[in-house]
């Protein structure tokens, strides 16, 4: 693919106009004597545009370089060459390129400022031979110095060309290219490491109408150090994470204009070889007449430019041509001032390499053109707006790490003003040691040491920053040196313990196991020496310590065997069947030698915890007494407590453990005490636990284990009784209708009401229906009822174990009383029974009033006609259907009716509706 690089044209002037087919002789000797800051060359001063100056230089010697922990190249750790320059009274544009046939990654910077004090403005690391700084704005009447060194450590010589322009951009004035952010965490501006993805935004905060020129063109330009990846084929990045938008609107004011507040047109990327550079006079850049200008974002209108009329033809005839366009603003507006802001971002990802090639320059520039140079209007007065670059690099050198070699320090404690030497270990045996003090002043290791010497402060804490550099920096291992005011020392006893009257030696040393020998010693017994060895010693001691303005009071107890104790514990009154814990507490120094006197005879016990427990179940009252007690160390115990118990008989109660609950009727427990003059408590609890009440008699009516709870009041001891109520063995009765209780029954059919039990029929003892008339029977279990009216009946069933069980059925009468158009009441069975003895045929009734004609239809769910009756009288039998056809009873299920009664005299009424056959 084709990279969108600077366009030939635009190569002469980013190469500082310089053309170079070799190495020059201007070289200086080596041996100079610019190594450091304060002996930096002055770069003499020298016309603007186009007046190259060279000169040459040498980076020799031992004396490194500036390490700047806060910029992106942080300097070398090697040889450098130092310059200064100084600024005249107008800001200038600077642009510097270095060549070498020596020098190998070469890193320059720019700094301002004085040598004590300086602060990194711009740096770039190059390529096998060669780098540059371009377009560096450099105020009037400052200080700049130029630091010059290798990545690799190599000496040699090098040749230095500079030069300047005028800082005049003249419609771009405020333009920013700012990195937001990198994938890997590498510095925002640099050197990023292979793979990296970072993200650019490049922002015009307004564009000056300089002679009503527009903003149209705003072209990037890329390093090769940028991945084939990260573009598109016509160059344009891959990924842009905030595109251009249109800032301008056309302001037509004609009569019926068809754009009129429309956005101006479009920002679209052209690949190289659409745009051409349309002025006569020469850019900053190089361009002249004709030349491809190369890829970027181009405006293009949404209306036609050369139409200067203004009306309808203006917008419905829009350019196609980006050569012919004007630039994004207010049209036709025309004005000075700075009215919009545009914003491009976009994200590129750097090549994997692993060594240094021309790939690992990460240069992105940004050049924006007036519509006056790309577009139909033709004016100059932008043409000196300059590329704002991003000097970058992608670093291949590693970065060191490194830790402290000393016992993993991160902390130091040291007394004001005293030293500790730090070991680092570096895994490039070619890195050098830079470091910085709580304030901020820099430290360089010599070469090749490995060692750092840190000061403690005054007073407060101190952090140190320290670096390891061979060209990339490693991160920093920060060691935090605090100033004690005491010494961290403390007095150990030998031996540790000791028993009274016994020698024992008491030192004072540091808290690391060190000597105290170099402080001032003085102990409360007046001695000066760093151990006092004691006979008769009493029992507290002090010492006080001062080294290098610290110092501190020790205070040591003697550490002796203390007489040792044995308690006894566990003395007690008890129930029978209740254990007695015995209990020794001992003190002292295990192992501990108990004899224990016991009713069954004495007993030895060797014990090496402080607390010794036993638990008893006696039968009777026993006492236990201490014979001997020895400690670890052979001294006698001292005995203190004793262990007595006195045991209670438990009450004496009798009870029921099983009783058996009939028909879920009630039933008596009963508690009996073998001796009636003792005060006894009895409390009864249900299966729950709920407490039922006290005494000796309580009844219950549920099955379930009852508990029975008896305290003799006089000792408090308890007896526990459990008494289980039991269901009868036979079954609980049970009843039910067959038929349900509730029941719907046509006027003139009967229901049998056949009642169901768990028992055997032989465990059945009686039957009883009560209720209205209209049963058959009322001492069975299967009476027929047949009432005329709605009747509630209940049956009561006995079982031959005197339960009893009792059920009410209800039947609703649900015979249809239909109003005719006359209000006649006319009464139509919902159900019928071919041939009962009471209802065996399907009849319309009246209240009993003669003269009635009917016409009956009766049909089947499918539809078809079973029984038809024309004017027959009503009631009659030949107005009713006894529920056959053809001589044969039909199927049981649900029939429809149609029917016509007409009175004399009367209006005829139509009846319909459903009837159910009942076989």
């Amino acid at each position: 693919m084709r990279y969108p690089m600077i366009s030939t044209a635009a190569t002469k002037c980013f190469l500082l106009c310089l053309v170079m087919f070799g190495f020059s002789d201007l070289a200086l000797a080596c041996g100079s004597t610019n190594a450091t800051c304060d002996s930096a060359i002055v770069l003499d001063e020298i016309d603007l545009e186009g007046d190259t100056h060279c000169l040459g230089g040498c980076a020799d010697g031992l004396i490194v370089g500036r390490f700047d922990k806060d910029a992106s190249c942080s300097g070398s750790p090697f040889a450098t060459s130092w310059y200064r320059l100084e600024a005249g009274p107008v800001n200038r544009v600077f642009n510097l390129e270095l060549n070498s046939a020596d020098l190998g990654q070469m890193v320059v910077t720019l700094y301002q400022g004085a040598c004590g004090t300086l602060r990194a403005l711009d740096c770039n690391q190059g390529k096998e031979r060669s780098v540059n700084l371009r377009n560096v704005t450099i105020e009037s009447n400052s200080t700049y110095f130029i630091a010059v060194s290798s990545l690799e450590g190599a000496t040699g010589t090098f040749d230095l060309c500079y030069s300047y322009a005028a800082d005049e951009n003249q419609c771009n004035k405020q333009p920013t290219l700012t990195v937001m952010s990198t994938s890997l965490g590498s510095p925002l501006s640099g050197p990023y490491v292979s793979g990296e993805e970072v993200e650019f935004c490049y922002t015009v905060f307004g564009f000056e109408n300089a002679s009503c020129n527009y903003l149209q063109g705003i072209l990037p330009f890329f390093g090769p150090g940028w991945s084939e990846d990260s573009f598109n084929a016509d160059g344009s990045p891959k990924n842009i994470t905030q595109p251009l938008l249109t800032q301008g609107r056309t302001s037509f004011t004609t009569s019926n204009p068809v754009c009129e507040g429309d956005p101006a047109g479009v920002w679209n990327w052209y690949e190289a070889g659409v745009i051409s550079y349309n002025l006569n006079s020469t850019n900053p850049m190089g361009y002249r007449f004709g030349d491809d200008v190369d890829a970027g974002w181009v405006f293009l209108n949404s209306f036609d430019p050369t139409c200067f009329e203004f009306d309808d033809a203006c917008c419905t005839n829009p350019t196609s041509d980006p050569n012919q366009s004007y630039g994004d603003d207010n049209y036709p507006v025309c004005g000075g001032g700075l009215s919009h802001e545009w914003t491009v971002c976009i994200s590129l990802t750097t090549r994997i390499t692993t060594t240094p090639s021309p790939d690992n320059d990460c240069m992105v520039g940004f050049k924006t053109f007036a519509d006056g140079e790309l577009g139909a209007f033709r004016s100059n007065s932008c043409s000196r707006d300059r590329v704002t670059y991003l000097n970058a690099a992608k670093g291949f050198a590693p970065q060191p790490t490194f830790s402290a070699a000393t016992a993993a320090v991160s902390e130091l404690e040291l007394c004001p003003q005293e030293t500790f030497t730090l070991d680092i270990e570096v895994d490039d045996p070619e890195a050098r040691l830079y470091w910085f003090d709580g304030q901020g002043k820099l430290f360089v290791a010599e070469p090749g040491t490995k060692s750092i010497t840190l000061t403690a402060p005054l007073t407060g804490k101190e952090t140190y920053e320290i670096y390891a550099t061979s060209g990339n920096a490693s991160e920093p291992l920060l060691i935090d040196v605090s100033a004690k005011t005491e010494i961290d020392a403390v007095i150990e006893q030998s031996p540790e313990q000791v028993c009274d009257g016994e020698p024992v030696t008491l030192t004072a040393v540091m808290a690391d196991g060190t000597s105290l020998s170099s402080a001032t010693i003085a102990w409360s017994d007046g001695s000066d020496s760093e151990t006092l060895m004691l006979t008769d010693w009493v029992e507290t001691y002090t010492v006080d310590l001062s080294e290098a303005g610290c110092s501190t009071t020790l205070t040591h107890q003697i550490n002796s065997f203390r007489p040792s104790q044995v308690t006894l514990e566990g003395s007690d009154i008890i129930c029978q069947g209740d254990e007695a814990v015995l209990e020794l507490n001992l003190t002292g120094i295990s192992p501990w030698t108990i004899v224990l006197g016991t009713p069954a005879g004495e007993t030895t016990l060797v014990l090496d915890e402080a607390t010794f427990t036993e638990a008893y179940t006696p039968d009777s009252d026993l006492n236990f007494t201490v014979v001997t007690a020895t400690d670890g160390n052979g001294c006698a115990v001292e005995v203190d407590g004793q262990f007595e118990v006195v045991v209670n008989a438990d009450p004496q109660v009798q009870a029921d453990t099983e009783v058996t609950l009939f028909c879920n009727e009630g039933v008596e427990l009963q508690a009996t005490a073998i001796d009636p003059t003792i005060d006894y408590l009895f409390e009864w609890f249900d299966q729950g636990g709920t407490e039922l009440g006290t005494g000796q008699l309580i009844e219950v009516d549920e099955t379930g284990v009852y508990t029975l709870i008896t305290t003799d009041n006089s000792t408090g001891c308890q007896v526990t009784n459990e008494v289980e109520v039991l269901d009868s063995p036979e079954e609980t009765l049970e009843i039910e209708i067959v038929n349900g209780t509730s029941i719907d029954l046509s006027q003139g059919l009967e229901v049998q009401l056949e009642v169901l039990t768990n028992l055997e029929l032989d465990e059945v003892n009686t039957v009883t229906w009560t209720g209205p008339v209209g049963l058959d029977c009322y001492d069975c279990l299967t009476p027929f009822a047949s009432p005329m009216t709605d009747a509630t009946y209940i049956v009561e069933v006995a079982d031959i174990y005197g339960c009893i069980a009792q059920l009410t059925v209800d039947i609703t009468i649900t015979d249809i009383v239909t109003e005719t158009e006359n209000s006649r009441s006319l009464y139509i069975p919902t159900a019928f029974q071919p041939g009962s003895d009471n209802d065996g045929s399907f009849c319309v009734f009246d209240d009993g009033q003669s003269g009635a004609v009917i016409s009956l239809e009766i049909f089947d769910r499918w539809g078809s006609k079973v029984f038809a009756a024309m004017d027959a009288s009503l009631g009659a039998p030949t107005a009713c259907w006894d529920g056959t056809k053809g001589g044969q009873i039909l199927e049981q299920g649900v029939y429809v009716y149609k029917a016509s009664v007409t009175y004399p005299g009367e209006k005829e009424s139509i009846l319909s509706g459903s009837l159910t056959l009942v076989r």
